[in-house]
């Protein structure tokens, strides 16, 4: 594919994508633990309100893809999460797959 005919939805769709969500999220989870293993205490995040609706990373494309159209339902603070891995996820895919 042409790197001018791209389509965004196109590289959410790529695999690269769903795979540096998994490992955005991957890492976030390895920086809460060792910041609670050095005994601080945090406060709730979005990444845990979305555990607690049993979103796992293969929606996140979907999610991301809603929030770009506005046609999320989401809160604004899960809306804001979702979109800055998004934005990352989709950065990352591009510069290596595209």
């Amino acid at each position: 594919m042409e790197k001018g005919k791209t389509k965004i939805i196109d590289i959410i769709k790529h695999p690269g994508f769903l795979e540096s969500v998994r490992n955005q999220l991957r890492e976030i989870h390895q920086q809460r633990a060792n910041v609670t293993l050095r005994g601080v205490g945090l406060k709730r995040s979005a990444i845990e309100t979305l555990e607690e609706f049993k979103v796992v990373p293969e929606s996140y494309p979907a999610l991301y893809l809603e929030i770009l159209l506005k046609k999320s339902r989401l809160s604004s603070r899960e809306r804001s999460f979702i979109k800055r891995i998004g934005d990352i996820a989709l950065i990352d895919t591009m510069k290596k797959h595209f």
